[in-house]
């Protein structure tokens, strides 16, 4: 009981904490003019895309991907080619493992502060007006590596409350390079 009012209040803190919508971002959102898809997470989300290698298309809306986690198609993929009306191209930071932050929680080497550093870097290359705000859909899924690596710690409830403080940040981040569209998927922490 106690994570989940924790959990909750964390959600709230971090819907107030957001950056104020312009009037822009105040439209109604819609599925059909997006045309990119950016996402961030771990294992449940992971394609394998490699920025430096082949870029997706419209006769490869995934660029080159690798073995995933569930020896098929991950949902971003999906998302991609069957949940729209338009021709959707897919930007996979995701990566195996990942949590949000090792500094918090205490893993290998693979977070979101990495995968939105490996964006901003990969932003550099293409331009700032590669991705569209008005055409970019930018998702996160991220939290169950959080959780399961620190079940057992004495002070679970203060590195969730870390960790949310973090997502935020890197939220604010990418909406610092253009993000305006975001899709959160509901997970712990």
């Amino acid at each position: 009981m106690k994570l989940f009012v924790l959990i909750s209040f964390a959600t709230w803190l971090h819907a107030a904490t957001a950056p104020s919508a312009d009037k822009q971002s105040q439209k109604k959102f819609d599925f059909a003019k997006i045309k990119k898809i950016v996402s961030f997470g771990d294992s449940w989300t992971d394609t394998r895309f490699n920025t430096s290698g082949t870029q997706p298309s419209s006769s490869n809306p995934f660029g080159n991907t690798g073995k995933t986690s569930s020896n098929g198609k991950m949902w971003p993929m999906y998302l991609t080619t069957q949940y729209n009306q338009s021709s959707v191209l897919l930007y996979n930071m995701a990566v195996g493992g990942a949590v949000t932050d090792i500094n918090i929680v205490k893993t290998g080497p693979n977070d979101v502060v990495t995968q939105v550093n490996r964006f901003d870097a990969y932003l550099q290359q293409l331009g700032p007006k590669f991705f569209s705000p008005k055409h970019t859909l930018y998702t996160v899924f991220i939290g169950i590596n959080d959780i399961y690596r620190t079940i057992n710690d004495a002070d679970q409830n203060d590195t969730v409350i870390k960790i949310m403080e973090r997502l935020d940040e890197l939220t604010t981040d990418l909406h610092g390079h253009g993000a305006r569209q975001f899709l959160f998927i509901s997970t712990p922490p």
